[in-house]
């Protein structure tokens, strides 16, 4: 087998990481702090508009989105258009900046230092604008009122910090005080915009609370959850003014809007145009200064509410839903067991240290072994010698010198001869021929030990790196426990009753969505006949509920003991990977093994494995290493941790010359980032629209010994990207680039397929003309295909094709 030379390409992942490193900006961080301009504007009393400063606190370290949320908050406080009250906010909100800038970057403060430093700063500035306009005890109380009321923003919107600019809302559970924090926001947000109309017909609180009250009535509480929301808006809204009309129309609409949640989103919408057009029966056309919510406002949400993606829908649930009490126990629960696998994943990292501490593998001799040696020898042989007493006393240096002597001879030649001995020392020796067999002998127990020692430090290595392994795996379960997943329990109950009364006998249904807002769903189905036209029926039903494509990964099911049929469906992914393999056997049976599969995540691993020689021998070896490397990556494994477990393994379990390669690829079908593992592997090819590339790495085999630092080679594919894999056997020659000519000039519409039986024949033709017998051989080729530039095409009309 051969090794391939390393080639250092720097990817285009990491350009990407480097050019990202010095702005940490994403794209969430800037509409979120948009909202300061809407805090800055809300009002409770005339005068005092502190929650502006108060959202400006939610950013603890000086940055660049901290400067961002100053801006947005200042123009908030400046569109008010009130000289003096601008002036003492956006003073307060420079220095609480200011002194983010001062203090250490590197620590966020406490929220009760933060509290502090705000209040601080707005009692000093408006204590100071007092002073100049002259000062009151009215405006002294005011002032503390309003100082107050701003530092119990900071600790209210404090709880909802994490959810609201880390956009964790489908990511995890939300606790109890964060839906509250976060409902007090959206009441702030009502209040900002209750002086905001357009054409004296449209005003904005109207519409949003409208807007509002048709999404919380969507949830599973419907007629309650409506008409607390229609309630609490009509309060908020009713402040200064129009109080009863306010609460009595918002509750209506809360209320029709609740009863008809039922009957699905459509009806929802429907019951709000019908209260608009209630209101425009019972009060006229809308105009001049009314502002009760009229009938533009209520066909507007109405619109709005039936064209929101479902998961605005989903954040309305979990935010309004206070009906789960043992929020809080779950999440300690995740928080204990997350702790204890933590603890035992550093036990484990410990022994494995105790480990490396122990190994300390010989690879030169032993001062302590060697005067044991010759110490034994000069026992054995010349203590009964009549020059015993001159040899080892009076002439010592000059026989421990020749001792060493005939170790460095018997070091490299093996055995120490007669005629190897100097001249000088076997005139000198009466016992010459029994000092050397004696020494021989020792020195042939000497190196079996030597040998066994070594062999045992090379175990505690492999013990060492499995038990690190074994740490790493517990620590990613640790990770997955406390992950950021949620379970949409209305959506898996409404796709569960739909199942049923279609006939198809849902046992249990969960949908999973994790931190990146992908969704799983896991449906058991009691008696399925056929998994083909089972998936068919499931999957629109999927689609109907939450507004997704899915598909089965693995294209099959999971059948229990009992009769449980479990299928597993994921979103679909970004890209479609399509996939061909060509394969020949030289004696047999082939020794080169290949998986293929999908892991969770949205993710492709490729993996080819060539055996050491041809027949059995090498398909076992090559078969072991490919099911126990599918089996490490199914359940979850990083995929470093699982080769090196794997070579660990290997090397504990076999024989002399038994091993392995190992060429590896995982493609993430989200992003097309595709990242290579090589051991001993031949080099991989990757075709894109304009140019093809070589991925090469220099690395030992599967099974030979043990591995540290595992290197990865990271890409970006594209649409239409095709990736080319082969065993060893299909490059027999030391000349391997008339692969990636071929691959550079084929057609990028061949089907992957074709193309891998077209590199495999063009390898046994190759043979033949060089008088080469062919090994096992293996090719694959993995196409992927953009799903929305597919659906884009697919869409075109016939016309504009023409």
């Amino acid at each position: 087998m051969r090794n391939t030379e390393l080639v250092s390409v720097e990817t285009s992942l990491q350009v990407q990481q480097k050019k990202r490193k010095g702005i940490d900006l994403k794209f969430w961080d800037i509409p979120v702090r948009l909202l300061g301009l809407l805090f800055a504007g809300a009002m409770p009393i005339s005068g005092m508009a502190p929650f502006g400063l108060s959202f400006l606190t939610l950013d603890r370290k000086f940055s660049l989105k901290s400067v961002i949320n100053l801006i947005f908050v200042s123009v908030g406080y400046l569109l008010l258009f009130d000289f003096e009250l601008a002036l003492r906010y956006i003073s307060a909100c420079v220095i609480f900046e200011t002194v983010l800038f001062v203090i250490e970057r590197n620590e966020k403060p406490s929220l009760y230092f933060v509290a502090i430093v705000s209040a601080a700063a707005l009692f000093l500035c408006e204590f100071g604008v007092l002073m100049w306009t002259g000062f009151t005890v009215a405006g002294l109380i005011l002032i503390i009122c309003d100082t107050m009321l701003m530092a119990v923003g900071v600790m209210v919107f404090d709880r909802s910090r994490d959810v609201l600019l880390e956009n964790k809302f489908l990511s995890r559970s939300l606790l109890t005080d964060e839906k509250i924090s976060l409902c007090i926001m959206a009441g702030v947000i009502l209040l900002s915009t209750k002086s905001i109309t357009v054409l004296d017909t449209f005003n904005i609180s109207n519409f949003l609370a409208c807007v509002l009250i048709g999404v919380v009535s969507l949830s599973r509480h419907g007629l309650t959850h409506g008409a607390v929301a229609g309630i609490c808006s009509g309060i908020i809204l009713g402040i200064g003014g129009l109080f009863p009309e306010f609460v009595a129309v918002l509750t209506i609409c809360g209320l029709l809007c609740g009863v008809s949640a039922q009957f699905g989103r459509k009806v929802v919408c429907l019951c709000l145009g019908v209260c608009g057009l209630g209101i425009m029966l019972y009060m006229g056309i809308p105009g001049g200064q009314t502002h009760i919510p009229n009938i533009y406002e209520l066909v507007l949400a109405a619109a709005v509410v039936y064209f929101l993606p479902r998961k605005a829908v989903i954040i309305g649930e979990k935010v309004t839903d206070f009906n789960v009490d043992n929020s809080d126990d779950t999440e300690r629960f995740r928080m204990y067991v997350t702790e204890k696998l933590m603890c035992i994943s550093d036990s484990f990292y410990d022994i494995s240290k105790t480990f490396d501490s122990m190994s300390d593998k010989q690879t030169g001799m032993d001062m302590s072994d060697i005067s044991l040696l010759f110490d034994t020898a000069a026992d054995r042989v010349c203590k009964n010698c009549e020059r015993a007493n001159f040899c080892w006393k009076k002439d010592f240096n000059a026989t421990y010198a020749a001792m060493f002597k005939f170790l460095e001879i018997m070091e490299r030649k093996g055995s120490l001869q007669l005629s190897d001995v100097p001249k000088c020392f076997s005139d000198k020796c009466v016992h010459l021929l029994p000092l050397i067999t004696e020494i021989n002998r020792l020195f042939e127990i000497y190196k079996i030990n030597r040998t066994w020692k070594n062999k045992l430090q090379e175990n505690r290595e492999l013990t060492s790196e499995q038990f690190k392994g074994i740490s790493e795996i517990i620590k990613n379960a640790a990770s997955e426990i406390c992950g950021e997943k949620s379970f949409d329990i209305r959506s898996a109950d409404e796709i569960k009753e739909v199942l049923n009364d279609m006939g198809i006998s849902a046992q249990r249904v969960n949908v999973v969505c994790d931190k990146n807002g992908k969704y799983m769903v896991e449906i058991s189905v009691l008696d399925c006949d056929d998994f083909s036209v089972c998936q068919k029926r499931i999957k629109p039903v999927i689609k109907k509920v939450l507004g997704i494509n899915v598909a089965v990964p693995y294209n099959e099911c999971d059948t229990s003991d009992s009769g449980k049929c479990c299928i597993r469906f994921c979103q679909v992914e970004g890209f479609d990977p399509s996939i061909g393999v060509a394969s020949l056997s030289s004696n047999g049976e082939s020794g080169d093994k290949h998986y293929t599969n999908y892991l969770s995540g949205g993710k492709l691993a490729v993996t080819i494995s060539d055996g050491m020689g041809t027949g059995h021998k090498a398909a076992i070896q090559s078969d072991a290493i490919v099911k126990l490397l599918g089996s490490f990556l199914e359940a979850g494994f990083d995929k470093t941790i699982a080769v090196k477990l794997v070579n660990s393994v290997m090397v504990m379990k076999s024989a002399r010359d038994a091993f392995a390669t190992v060429d590896m690829c995982v493609i993430d079908l989200y992003t097309g980032e595709i990242e290579f593992i090589k051991n001993g592997a031949e080099a991989s090819y990757i075709k894109h629209t304009e140019y093809t590339e070589t991925v090469r790495a220099a690395s030992l085999p599967i099974g030979i010994v043990s591995i540290g630092d595992i290197e990865t080679f990271a890409r970006t594919l594209e649409n239409g990207s095709m990736v080319v894999m082969t065993s060893d056997g299909v490059i027999s020659a030391a000349e391997d680039n008339w692969i990636r000519e071929l691959v550079e000039v084929i057609d990028m519409e061949i089907p992957p397929k074709e193309l891998a039986q077209i590199i495999l024949d063009e390898a046994v033709k190759r043979n033949a003309e060089n008088g080469i017998e062919n090994d096992d051989m293996t090719v694959i080729c993995v196409k992927l295909s953009d799903r929305r530039v597919r659906a884009e095409q697919k869409h075109v009309p016939k016309a504009a094709v023409m």
